[in-house]
Parts: C-alpha cells; structure tokens; sequence
C-alpha cells in the first residue's frame, strides 16, 4: 500500500455551530455516561418498589440534563476557542505531521479570495487524538489553549486522512 503523500491542503470550510455543539457534548456525556445509566438504573429499581421513587430518581434526571445542557452550552460555545472552531479556515498536513490551521476573514466581495487572519500550527507531539466522527475528523489538542479541531471528511484527501489516522 505504501506511504501517504502529505502535503495537500483543505478548500477553505467552516462548520456550524451545532456540529461543534454536537462533538464537544458527545465528549462530556460519553465521560459521564455511568452517571446517567446509574441514574436511570435507580429510578427503574426504585419504581418496582414504590412508583413515587421512581418519579422522584426521574425528576433528577429531567432537572439535572437540562443544566448538563447549559454548563455544555455556556463553558464550550461562549468562548475564544469557539470562535476559533466555527471560523473560516484550511488546514493542511505537511510531512512530519504537523497540522497547519489558516484562519481566514471573509471577503465583502463575493469573488475575491479570503484574506489570512493568522495561522496556527498543531505539532505532531501535541496531537492527543485523531477521531472520526459522523463524517468529520476530530482532532483533539493536548493544548489547552487550542480548539479542538473539526475537518469534514469530505474535504481531506483520502491520503491526508490516513496520515491524520497515523497520527493517533
């Protein structure tokens, strides 16, 4: 099969709000998922003995999804790591692995090119995890500081893919 070629860059994308919504509480609810099982798993038991405890484990679990939704909603969408994963971008990979994001403004003229507004380069060694997920490729950082990283899978070349999925 042989070695990818690496090298080529993405068209210019941007992904919308709810996608980024969608993969940042897939990561907090997949880590609290026994909470919810044991939650539900309570309320079922409880219920065969009395139905007003079963009533009561699900009022906790309707009162306590809703704030899961909104810490989700206020701590992952209401800052500068969100403006930087739903801006316009490109991203490409070069030989060593590294992947190299232009953040891109919009032109006011609908046939120029995008100006580059900055550009931010993921090294290979602070790459934590290469995901795909529901047709994107999830890049997640051991940088704080960066967003996490969402390629539609539509746009990589199938030889920069594997090299993201090498990367893992």
């Amino acid at each position: 099969m042989g070695e990818p070629v690496r090298g080529a860059a993405t068209e210019p994308f941007r992904i919308s709000a709810s996608t980024y919504f969608r993969v940042e509480s897939g990561k907090w609810i997949t880590r609290l998922w026994a909470v919810w099982l044991l939650i539900l798993l309570a309320s079922a038991v409880a219920s065969v003995y009395d139905i007003r405890l079963g009533l009561l484990g699900l009022m906790a679990l309707f009162l306590i999804a809703p704030f899961a939704v909104f810490h989700i909603y206020y701590n992952k969408l209401l800052n500068a790591k969100a403006v930087a994963a739903l801006a316009l971008k490109r991203v490409s990979v070069n030989a060593a692995g590294d992947i190299s994001v232009t953040y891109l403004a919009d032109s006011p003229d609908p046939g120029a090119a995008p100006t580059v507004v900055s550009t931010e380069v993921i090294t290979a060694d602070k790459i934590a995890d290469v995901a795909v997920q529901r047709g994107y490729i999830v890049v997640a950082t051991t940088d704080r500081k960066s967003a996490t990283l969402i390629i539609p899978k539509k746009l990589m070349h199938v030889d920069d893919f594997n090299t993201l999925i090498d990367l893992r």
